[in-house]
């Protein structure tokens, strides 16, 4: 798939209106006009909370998809969690960008192009993913105690949160112009990617590649995986994740066929290097 049709397609999402659910606009809405403000990143954390439960709460609104479904309910709040660990002191805007940093994928209307769709699997989640999740946190955030300059920083990470680190370092994405290990919010991108990776093998992997369904599943789950991993690019958190792998018991045991795709996945991954650590 060649570039042009890819910008054009994201110019011409980036810059279409969108219009949520009342069900989703209100509670934020709510929130910030009529809740007592004591802590900003509390207030925000309450409203996109109360996003995420509407969300899961109301039939016609739950995601289809059962990993959402069933795993990711909490996602937000670890990628969060990831973030204090790894940056104590780190900004507003960057814990709020690791809340809303795959909202898209709970709001399976607003996916654009759908994931189902003509686009590269590759492609649609490392631009147009991270795009549509942007535009729906800045929808989510208009009302929301922030400066001008945090909703753009917000808006910054996460429309570049899926990115591989070393792409971030030979700027070869889509999304990386300008990005360099000198911009004003490389550290809080760099914190923001590793906390999601740290995130998905604590508690989703094993769900994820047992339950995910795909065109060629193997291959493709292979590159996702690889491409989680990847993103820590520190050979000691990598060393970590795979040990944590390496104890992790789970459900999955129970059922052989998945017990043996998880095993070969993870190896075929190059995260684990022996059969026997399942």
């Amino acid at each position: 798939m060649t570039l042009d049709p890819i910008l054009s397609r994201y110019h011409q999402i980036q810059t279409r209106p969108i219009t949520l659910d009342d069900r989703i606009s209100s509670i934020p809405q709510k929130i910030f006009t009529e809740s007592p403000l004591v802590d900003r990143t509390k207030q925000i954390f309450q409203a996109v909370q109360g996003v995420y439960e509407a969300i899961y709460d109301d039939p016609e609104l739950q995601p289809k998809d059962p990993y959402i479904l069933r795993t990711d309910r909490y996602h937000y709040q670890e990628v969060w969690g990831r973030v204090k660990e790894l940056k104590p002191d780190h900004s507003i805007a960057l814990a709020v960008a690791a809340m809303l940093h795959d909202i898209e994928r709970y709001l399976e209307k607003h996916q654009e192009p759908p994931l189902s769709g003509d686009a590269d699997t590759h492609i649609r989640k490392k631009v147009f993913h991270p795009l549509n999740s942007a535009r729906i946190a800045m929808e989510l955030l208009k009302s929301a105690p922030l400066s001008d300059q945090e909703k753009e920083d917000i808006q910054y990470l996460i429309e570049r949160h899926d990115a591989n680190l070393e792409e971030i370092k030979y700027n070869e994405s889509i999304l990386l112009e300008g990005v360099s290990p000198d911009h004003r919010l490389y550290p809080d991108l760099v914190t923001l990617i590793k906390a999601d990776a740290m995130a998905f093998f604590n508690s989703s992997v094993f769900d994820f590649i047992a339950d995910y369904k795909w065109t060629s599943p193997d291959k493709e789950l292979v590159r996702r995986v690889r491409l989680c991993y990847d993103k820590l690019n520190d050979p000691s958190q990598q060393v970590a994740v795979s040990r944590q792998l390496f104890q992790k018991k789970g459900s999955f045991h129970d059922i052989p066929e998945k017990h043996n795709r998880i095993k070969i996945i993870l190896t075929d991954a190059g995260i684990l290097m022996s059969l026997d650590v399942l």
